[in-house]
């Protein structure tokens, strides 16, 4: 028996047999018949030329045959991905952009059965025109993992071409709905452990404080350090992609909220002087 990288070279005394290591499908066979059995006897050994990268096969009478395998590679990157053996079939399928990309989409499958969300959300941005935007964005919200979807939008934002004006306007505007979604229910969490809190403490008045009471507002306290960098993420999203976001819906979807101190900010962003003037004045903040 000898083995390539690939093959594996079975070695019988009447037949030479060839077995793809990865298909297990046989790629070569050759039988000996009755004439060549009298005339040059049964197969007996098999050497491999490392130098030479090939094998040599010998019979019982002196025969000797040269065995070349060409070629070896040609669809071994799709059996070594099916394996998911993703690095080897990456290597193997060489600078075939095609073959890269089919196996960048089975390495993101397979991260997101396995849970690896965030990887997952990485690899389906490479790959484009295999996986529409709306396909993978469901699969993440299916689940419930925001944080995944996110960094898929913004992979996909990246390295969107610059003439894919509407499709960028799109994929932003959905990225600032996921940003206020996800402080909004901060903010939320962070008011009703605000709200314990402030009971805690009018217990307190009247009885030492008890450790539930500790630990409810330390945990208050990291949920208000979380909002303000989600905020932070927030406005600096607004400020990188502002080419390719519509103010005016940013402007909407912010004040269906209630988050006026976002308004704000966003406003003083645009420098929309008429809106923040109106604005304060409506809330009698003329100081």
């Amino acid at each position: 028996m000898g083995s390539s990288k690939l093959h594996s070279i079975l070695l019988y005394q009447d037949r030479l047999v060839c077995i793809h290591s990865l298909s297990k499908r046989t790629s070569f066979s050759y039988k000996l018949n009755e004439k060549e059995l009298k005339s040059i006897g049964p197969f007996c050994k098999i050497a491999h030329d490392r130098c030479q990268d090939t094998f040599w096969v010998f019979s019982t009478k002196g025969a000797c045959f040269e065995v070349l395998i060409e070629d070896e590679g040609t669809d071994s990157w799709l059996f070594l991905a099916r394996a998911k053996r993703f690095d080897e079939a990456l290597e193997s399928a060489g600078d075939s952009i095609k073959r890269r990309k089919e196996i960048l989409a089975m390495k993101a499958e397979q991260l997101f059965e396995i849970g690896q969300y965030e990887d997952a959300a990485q690899l389906y941005a490479e790959v484009p025109t295999i996986f529409g935007f709306s396909e993978v964005a469901s699969k993440f919200l299916q689940i419930g993992n925001r944080k995944a979807a996110t960094r898929y939008g913004l992979a996909r934002l990246k390295t969107m071409p610059p003439k894919n004006l509407i499709q960028s306007t799109i994929i932003a505007t959905w990225l600032v709905q996921l940003f206020l979604d996800e402080l909004q229910a901060e903010r939320m969490i962070g008011f009703r452990g605000r709200s314990r809190a402030v009971i805690d403490s009018n217990k307190f008045q009247k009885s030492s404080i008890s450790p539930s009471s500790q630990g409810t507002r330390n945990f208050s306290g990291r949920k208000t350090n979380r909002e303000s960098s989600l905020k932070k993420k927030l406005l600096g999203f607004l400020e990188d992609y502002e080419d390719c976001i519509d103010a005016n819906t940013v402007f909407r979807l912010i004040s269906e909220r209630g988050m006026d101190d976002i308004l704000e900010s966003y406003a003083i962003l645009k420098e929309e002087r008429e809106w923040l003037i109106d604005h304060f004045c409506s809330k009698m903040l003329y100081i």
